[in-house]
């Protein structure tokens, strides 16, 4: 009898190796896309990607390096011919976006990875569906992710950044103006410099308001819910989250 069971144990066992090798990473195509573009110190860049991570961080050079990949399931491997990756050089200013040529088509991830020099002024980065990482950067970006999380740190500042489904981190080094920070699902984590001159306002509906390490004048103190100002108030910062904490921390330049 053990030997029976023994044997129905390992057939099993192969069966579900079977079932799960279906999944695996050769059942996934790709297609390479690189790019680099001249840049003065005037140059601006504005990347608009409809499903994938976009991360851009500094580097020592003189041209915008573009490193993406296209990646879509073998059995819809038609798809990537009919997704573009444009990329725009006119007027001191370069725009990276990525272009499905039909309009049902929308299954192929694009993957980004951007360097830029320090000089570029990133001005807006979105993506409908991933996460988005930019790090010191020059620019005071605006940056929204519908299902993705979201990081911004080292910035030359920051204006709105928003994640409709997914958490985000800031750092606030400088306000041109006013700025909204939120998620409707995630938490939101923003390290601000305390000689700042801000008014700050922070909710919740659905977890904690938190400030620590600053020296925040409170006009409302509440567990969902803070108001209040820094070295005299200034720029208005809204900080809200429908579902998930919010706190505002000290940054340290």
């Amino acid at each position: 009898m053990g030997s029976k069971y023994a044997v129905i144990i390992v057939v099993a066992g192969l069966f579900l190796t079977v079932l799960f090798s279906g999944c695996t990473s050769s059942d996934i195509v790709t297609e390479d896309f690189k790019g680099e573009y001249n840049t003065n110190y005037n140059t601006t860049l504005t990347v608009e990607n409809s499903n994938g991570d976009v991360k851009i961080t500094t580097y020592d050079g003189n041209t915008v390096k573009l490193d993406a990949e296209k990646r879509i399931s073998e059995k819809h491997r038609d798809e990537l011919d009919k997704t573009d990756i444009n990329v725009t050089e006119e007027d001191n200013e370069i725009i990276i976006e990525t272009v499905y040529t039909e309009p049902a088509v929308n299954r192929v991830t694009v993957n980004m990875e951007i360097m830029v020099p320090d000089y570029v002024n990133v001005e807006a980065v979105h993506s409908s569906n991933g996460d988005i990482t930019i790090g010191n950067v020059k620019g005071y970006p605006t940056v929204s992710s519908s299902n993705g999380d979201v990081e911004v740190r080292g910035t030359t500042g920051i204006s709105d950044v928003s994640s409709s489904n997914g958490d985000v981190t800031v750092e606030i080094f400088s306000l041109k103006e006013g700025v909204n920070i939120s998620s409707s699902n995630g938490d939101i984590v923003a390290h601000i410099l305390p000689t700042i001159n801000v008014t700050i306002h922070m909710e919740t509906s659905l977890g904690r308001a938190l400030v620590s390490g600053l020296d925040l004048v409170r006009t409302l103190d509440e567990d969902d819910h803070i108001t209040g100002t820094m070295n005299g108030g200034g720029h208005e910062v809204n900080i809200s989250s429908s579902n998930g904490d919010v706190e505002l921390k000290k940054l340290t330049a």
